[in-house]
């Protein structure tokens, strides 16, 4: 069976919005240069301070997706909305508050 890509990226993009996923995007597996310039830019001021795993290693590792799986050609993004209704939670009775992105089940 040859499907097209456009025929695989419309399964893909249903099954994941029938699992419930908001939002599904795809792009390429390329490095991501623009996005390691400005987080080592980022290491480099200070501004990073105080979250010792954000290392210069673990940008360059993280902006590359061939390091992390050589041979990828695709990366596929998917999305969960915080603000739908039904993953609210009341309030506890005891006070205070919940943030939204920890109200979903995977959290």
């Amino acid at each position: 069976m040859n499907q097209s890509i456009a025929d695989i990226t419309t399964q893909v993009t249903q099954s994941a919005l029938d699992a419930g996923f908001d939002l599904v995007r795809f792009t390429g597996a390329g490095e991501f240069q623009r996005d390691r310039d400005a987080a080592l830019e980022r290491l480099s001021d200070g501004l990073m301070d105080g979250l010792p795993w954000y290392t210069e290693s673990r940008v360059l590792r993280g902006s590359d997706p061939q390091q992390l799986l050589p041979g990828a050609r695709s990366i596929i993004t998917l999305g969960l909305s915080y603000f739908a209704t039904e993953r609210e939670s009341p309030r506890p009775a005891l006070g205070g508050r919940i943030a939204r992105y920890a109200l979903g089940r995977d959290y």
